[in-house]
């Protein structure tokens, strides 16, 4: 469960020379990229500082300055279904009483925010000016420092530590579950549903399905990058550390980040080349047979047996969903504006997590649940027309998104890494069509 469930347009505009019309303002900018890239790239940081949960919105004010000193601010066709789920979520808090005296519904609505100014910024710049490789880069590392973090958590067991942030708070402030899973990280979680302790790595994410979740989503990304000029180079080295990652990612004992990972992996085969599917196939099968050779031969064999024997989770995450299902019927237009505590099972985790998907239900509404996945229809859908091969593997995380909504809580890194991979495909599918009507600007 995660830690803020806890507590509870316009005017069509022709192609023309943008460069030529773009504000003074604009023009001196000194590096759009940089926001950006800090954001990916320097994410441990923010989390050994303490930041991590809030470096999201941090780096949004900072993108929204930018975008407020533009005359006109580009939009895709189809995000007006994602600005009608904002403006449904404001509403849904409504039913919280009182209104916004919770912290982990402001905090939820601000990661909404955060990441519609995200996805805003990175589509609303050109290429020349926030170049796909390098934000694909900045990803590139992040995916590298899960990997880190995978084996940080393996090594030190259970292991936390204090952070700068955590000393400067008040102790009173500090000692509150909210803000201690904000500024209090910890390196892995120790579960012993399998019969025996397993150390689930979670570092820099607060929760070892956090960790499985993000490293299968950039899994993608790396691929995309490692096809580029700039990235060619360090080819040899992520490959060595993609075998590495195998070690934490079966002890994350995360099925779903599995099954998303596989069902990317063959959906790119099919669809990032399709001019070159047989040679994808092959290469996926050495990939395949090494992969299987190694955990055949060490003790993940066993680790990953148990596992999949395993079910844990399966008869609570049903009840929780069946209940999700049924306390919306009471509610279905606005929903209930949070998680709900099951009166039936306190201790029981809160009716509506366990999932986004369940979130945005029970929060919202089946109508707020509509313009959700309305919205990430049109995004898998307008994506997928990407050309170049870096944008179409930016297509692929949105695939694995969608597999994984029903099962993991995605906010705020997912949002935002899936936000910005979608933006970049968008801004590949809007600078490459034909179509003079693929994108609108509104006036700020």
């Amino acid at each position: 469960m995660p830690f803020w469930a806890r507590l509870d347009a316009s005017e069509k505009r022709p192609r023309v020379n943008e460069t030529a019309v773009r504000p003074a303002s604009v023009n001196r900018a000194k590096n759009p990229e940089t926001p950006v890239v800090w954001l990916f790239a320097a994410f441990p940081l923010w989390w050994a500082l303490g930041l991590g949960a809030v470096c999201w919105i941090a780096s949004a004010a900072v993108m929204a300055a930018a975008l407020l000193r533009r005359r006109r601010v580009r939009v895709p066709r189809g995000f007006g279904w994602w600005l009608a789920f904002l403006g449904w979520s404001l509403a849904s808090v409504l039913q919280v009483v009182p209104p916004f005296d919770h912290m982990g519904v402001l905090y939820r609505l601000a990661i909404y925010s955060a990441a519609t100014v995200i996805f805003l910024y990175v589509y609303e710049h050109q290429g020349r000016e926030i170049r796909v490789e390098r934000v694909a880069g900045a990803l590139t590392v992040l995916w590298v420092a899960t990997v880190a973090g995978g084996f940080l958590g393996l090594a030190f067991p259970g292991g936390s530590f204090t952070t700068p942030v955590e000393t400067l708070l008040p102790t009173g402030f500090a000692s509150n579950p909210f803000v201690r899973e904000l500024v209090h990280p910890q390196l892995s979680s120790i579960q012993g549903f399998l019969g025996y302790p397993v150390p689930r790595p979670q570092a820099p994410f607060p929760y070892a399905n956090y960790w499985g979740s993000v490293y299968a989503l950039l899994v993608p990304i790396t691929l995309g990058y490692v096809s580029t000029p700039a990235g060619r180079r360090w080819r040899p080295h992520l490959f060595l550390v993609a075998i590495m990652s195998i070690v934490p990612l079966a002890f994350s004992l995360n099925r779903t980040a599995w099954f998303s990972l596989a069902v990317g992996l063959v959906y790119a085969a099919f669809y990032v080349r399709p001019h070159r599917r047989a040679q994808a196939a092959r290469t996926g099968l050495v990939i395949a047979a090494i992969v299987a050779a190694i955990v055949y031969l060490s003790p993940l064999a066993d680790l990953l047996q148990d596992r999949v024997q395993t079910g844990h989770s399966n008869e609570g995450r049903a009840y929780l969903y069946q209940e999700s299902i049924e306390f919306t019927l009471k509610s279905p237009l606005v929903g209930a504006g949070a998680p709900q505590t099951n009166v039936e099972h306190a201790l029981q985790p809160l009716i509506g997590t366990q999932g986004t998907l369940w979130l945005v239900l029970v929060s919202t509404g089946f109508v707020g649940l509509s313009f959700f996945l309305a919205w990430f229809v049109v995004l898998f859908r307008r994506t997928r027309r990407a050309t170049s091969d870096l944008a179409r593997w930016c297509h692929v995380p949105v695939v694995m998104f969608l597999v994984q909504l029903p099962f993991y809580d995605m906010l705020p890194f997912q949002l935002c890494i899936v936000f910005v991979a979608g933006a970049l495909a968008l801004r590949d599918v809007r600078d490459h069509t034909a179509d003079d009507a693929t994108t609108t600007s509104v006036v700020l």
